[in-house]
């Protein structure tokens, strides 16, 4: 087991890597490409320009541009082309903690 603690989120959460056999995810890679963005700011700055044309009543805004950004970017580099994988991803653990709706 090789815990690793240095992945920062909302929440404080201990990730380990183990060979148990338990819940498989085989992108765990996206952890570091969460990491290179955030030191980056790549998706921050996109959502900065995305928000000069979104017209959405905020009071009805249930994802921030960034939450959905950080969801299309992450499973596009996952290999998931197709949006119809997003309905299957929003309920990954390892997807939600990348975008950050890890509460």
């Amino acid at each position: 087991m090789f815990p690793i603690r240095s992945f920062k989120g909302r929440t404080a959460k201990k990730i380990e890597f183990n060979f148990d056999g338990g819940a498989i995810n085989s992108d765990e890679g996206l952890l570091f490409i969460k990491e290179f963005d955030r030191k980056l700011g790549l998706t921050r700055r996109a959502r900065t320009l995305l928000n000069s044309f979104d017209s959405r009543q905020s009071r009805k805004v249930k994802h921030s541009t960034l939450d959905m950004l950080r969801q299309r970017v992450f499973v596009l580099v996952a290999g998931n082309e197709d949006l119809n994988d997003h309905h299957e991803l929003r309920n990954d653990p390892l997807i939600q903690t990348i975008v950050g709706r890890d509460r």
